[in-house]
Order: structure tokens, then C-alpha cells, then sequence
């Protein structure tokens, strides 16, 4: 429930500066300098990471489990921005850099 201002709710007012489906806050970064934008990525992969909700979503990751143990090796190549490369690191339980 959101909360309200007399009659009308905060998320529909005209005052509210980002919409609740995320669409202006994402027009907004796309019109910042490259070198933000990934400034922005990172943080927010940093922030999932943190709070445990950094995942794929692929369904290649759920075989990882039968793939991968304790003490394994694993080399991702051409890492775009890690899913996976956490994901084993998880899984073998370390990670050379």
C-alpha cells in the first residue's frame, strides 16, 4: 500500500520524481556520460551482490550445482559482468584472481 496525500497516492502524484516501473529513472541514465553509466552498473551489481540477489537467470545456471563442487576449478572466459563467474566462485568456494 502506498502511502497517500488526501486523495491522491504519492506514486501517482504529479510532484513524484521517479516513476514507480522504473522507465524515467532508466531514460535518465541513458542520457548520462558513458563513463556514469557504468559507474551506475557497478554500484548496482555491488548492491545484489551484497544482499544476495545477484543471479542469472539462465538456465544454464541451475547445472552448475551438478557441474561444480568444493575445491574444483573453474575458468570463466569472457566474462561480461559476472553472473556466472560469482556463481562458480560460490560453488567451488574460491576464487584466484
Amino acid at each position: 500500500m502506498g502511502a497517500t496525500v488526501g486523495l491522491v497516492s504519492k506514486r501517482d502524484s504529479p510532484f513524484c520524481l521517479v516513476k514507480w516501473n522504473g522507465t524515467w529513472l532508466k531514460g535518465l541514465a541513458a542520457r548520462m556520460p558513458p563513463t556514469w553509466q557504468l559507474e551506475l552498473k557497478r554500484r548496482r551489481y555491488r548492491r545484489q551482490i551484497a544482499q544476495g540477489a545477484f543471479f542469472s537467470g539462465e538456465p544454464e545456471d541451475a547445472l552448475l550445482d551438478s557441474l561444480l563442487g568444493e575445491g574444483d576449478w573453474a575458468i570463466d572466459v569472457g566474462a561480461n559482468i559476472g553472473h556466472y563467474t560469482k556463481r562458480m566462485s560460490d560453488l567451488v568456494e574460491r576464487m584466484v584472481e
